[in-house]
């Protein structure tokens, strides 16, 4: 019979957590693996129960109840009253991050017994040192096992100074230790260094040795995002079926990611996590993954910040951290407080220049031009950059060229970014050429960005490649819609009803689409009920303060004046640049103000909307200075 309580450890650490293996110390973890009884009498349990209870007395070795293995052997998919085994001993050890096992056997010798004993590293698999005793009879087997209790101890400390304790691996659900080892590295990979490319190759071989492998699936469709969108709708989907193996928060982790990169459910999503939170307050990846849904599909911004501050004070702060909460205070305007976020990641990794990425946002946001386009163009040459970070860095650049009014050179800029984003894998590519379209649109010639986004539309290539998942063709609807590109609106939201079946449309996704659908409406001259239809998915979305420029759009195209001039009022507030920096929005609602107080008859709001527009552009180029010349006929004739 096993006899389960024979294991002692102590609990492991989660995600993040772990710490770097070392000497080993005094106090040190040692798991007991059960006694193998080569008698046939069933004397092997005792002699396990008796060596614990002596060894429990060591100031050097540290054994605990099986309670707190528990976790780890039901994450192996062993039953916790199992016996454990030496190989299952050890297992758990590489798993926890225990620096040796000590395992044994009684067998008999005449009339006697011969008990056995080895002290064994984890992570070598070599004996450290073997012992063993005689019992002459049943009635001398505690005073042997007092023996070897006493040998082991003085012999265990010499022994275990020459090992090093292996780092905790995560506490997943897989049968495989191999795949375990795996992930362990690959969610280092991703989290702390950064490297979905080194991530993804891991995940991948870990899959194949755990094919049902729920949460790997789950991160490799995480690491996957930017370069295989359609790889990473599958691995996101294989982790969904194969979600009820595993443990609850695992189980809820992998719900959350499906409902916001499969179905578009925020508040499915939110719920989710929720429940890992309440579970486990500190889970690093919740607590992340929560404040990005409550940053981007909530726009609550001091939500955000309490959940991504919990996580850099918890066990286990990642660089991510860092850039999230970097960019909810960017997006607050609270400028001194990003920086003071760069200070504190620059310490906490300081193999990782937080202004490598991040320089241009803070440059830009201070109104330091030419730091931010200097930081920008070092990013968009640096070979050692990604393809796509490049590419993004050339939008950058051409954001500040249409804030300065160079609006000729942002069209290049962005030609140049979708250049490289070729390079980087489908979504990047579609997600520059879709924004390069919307900026032109908004900012500069609307002709020449429909055309531009006809092209893509058309090509079967890109577009084609992008599957019907993460709300990627919801947010390409409501980007065209706003800037008046209805018929790529139409085309984009028609796709999605074809390709997306009514099943797997989450309620985000599917409030989202009902938005665009609102604008093209309109332009087709369905006008009524628009803007109470718009409030009324704003507020089932649980984020009335969204999409401000799309709401101060609807309402301009419905001629209600007032409620637009408060809207494009709320999208120049300092903070609203925030991440993408949305230039080309602000932009467009400077460019809207005077027009719209010149209707309402405030005259001194609309010279003064027409005066900001002119500071604005007053250095750009010819096709700006169209703009600056009209607004300053307007001034001209609204003062005279």
């Amino acid at each position: 019979m096993a006899v389960a309580v024979a294991a002692f450890v102590l609990g492991a650490a989660f995600w993040g957590a772990r710490q770097a293996g070392g000497v080993m110390q005094e106090g040190e973890r040692v798991i007991l693996a059960d006694f193998a009884d080569e008698t046939g009498e069933g004397i092997g349990d005792a002699v396990t129960e008796a060596l614990r209870t002596d060894l429990l007395g060591s100031s050097f070795l540290d054994l605990v109840e099986v309670v707190d293995i528990a976790t780890t052997l039901s994450l192996m998919g062993v039953d916790v009253g199992s016996e454990l085994t030496p190989q299952r001993a050890r297992e758990v050890a590489l798993r926890d991050g225990i620096a040796a096992v000590v395992e044994g056997a009684v067998a008999r010798a005449g009339s006697g017994y011969l008990i056995t004993a080895t002290l064994r590293g984890s992570e070598s698999g070599r004996s450290l040192t073997s012992l063993r005793v005689a019992a002459e009879g049943p009635d001398d087997v505690i005073a042997s096992i007092d023996q070897l209790s006493e040998d082991l101890r003085a012999r265990s400390g010499e022994s275990l100074r020459q090992i090093r304790a292996g780092k905790p691996l995560e506490q997943v659900t897989t049968s495989s230790l191999e795949a375990l080892r795996l992930y362990t590295e690959a969610t280092h990979a991703l989290y702390q260094q950064l490297d979905n490319r080194r991530s993804e190759e891991l995940l991948r071989q870990a899959v194949v040795q755990d094919s049902a492998f729920a949460m790997a699936w789950r991160l490799l469709g995480v690491a996957m995002g930017a370069t295989d969108p359609l790889g990473r709708a599958q691995a996101t989907t294989n982790a969904y079926r194969f979600r009820d193996r595993l443990q609850d928060v695992e189980r809820h982790l992998v719900e959350a990611t499906y409902h916001t990169n499969i179905v578009v459910d925020n508040r499915q999503a939110i719920y989710a996590y929720e429940q890992v939170l309440r579970i486990d307050p500190d889970d690093p990846r919740a607590l992340n993954n929560l404040a990005n849904q409550y940053l981007v599909g909530r726009n609550d911004l001091e939500r955000s910040e309490q959940l991504l501050r919990r996580a850099l004070a918890g066990p286990a702060p990642a660089i991510l951290h860092y850039s999230n909460l970097f960019a909810t205070l960017l997006q607050q305007g609270r400028f001194d407080d990003a920086e003071e976020v760069l200070r504190a990641w620059r310490i906490a990794f300081p193999g990782r220049d937080p202004l490598d990425s991040r320089g241009f946002h803070i440059a830009f946001v201070r109104g330091d031009a030419d730091v931010a386009k200097e930081r920008a163009l070092n990013r968009s040459t640096d070979s050692s950059v990604d393809a796509g970070e490049r590419a993004r860095s050339v939008v950058h650049l051409a954001r500040l060229a249409y804030w300065t009014g160079h609006l000729e050179e942002a069209r290049r800029l962005l030609v140049r970014a979708e250049a490289i984003s070729g390079e980087a894998g489908p979504r990047v590519q579609w997600e520059v050429r879709r924004d390069a379209a919307y900026e032109e649109a908004l900012v500069g010639d609307p002709d020449w960005a429909r055309h531009r986004m006809r092209q893509l539309l058309d090509e079967e290539g890109v577009y084609a490649s992008i599957p019907f998942t993460e709300g990627l063709h919801t947010a390409a609807a409501l980007r065209f819609a706003a800037s008046g590109d209805f018929e790529a609106a139409e085309s984009i939201i028609g796709d999605w009803q074809k390709g997306k079946p009514e099943g797997r449309r989450g309620a985000t996704e599917m409030a989202r689409m009902e938005l665009a659908s609102l604008q093209v409406g309109i332009a087709r001259g369905d006008t009524l009920g628009a803007a109470e239809s718009m409030e009324d998915l704003l507020y089932e979305m649980g984020c009335s303060g969204c999409y401000l420029l799309f709401q101060a759009t609807l309402h301009d195209r419905l001629g209600r004046a007032e409620a637009a001039t408060g809207l494009y009022e709320r999208v120049l507030r300092p903070g609203y640049s925030g991440w993408g920096l949305n230039t080309g929005e602000r932009i467009h609602a400077m460019l809207r103000l005077g027009p719209l107080y010149e209707e309402m008859a405030d005259t001194v709001k609309a010279i003064e909307a027409y005066q900001r527009m002119v500071d604005q552009w007053t250095e750009g180029d010819a096709r700006a200075h169209d703009t600056v010349r009209r607004f300053r006929e307007r001034i001209s004739a609204l003062s005279g």
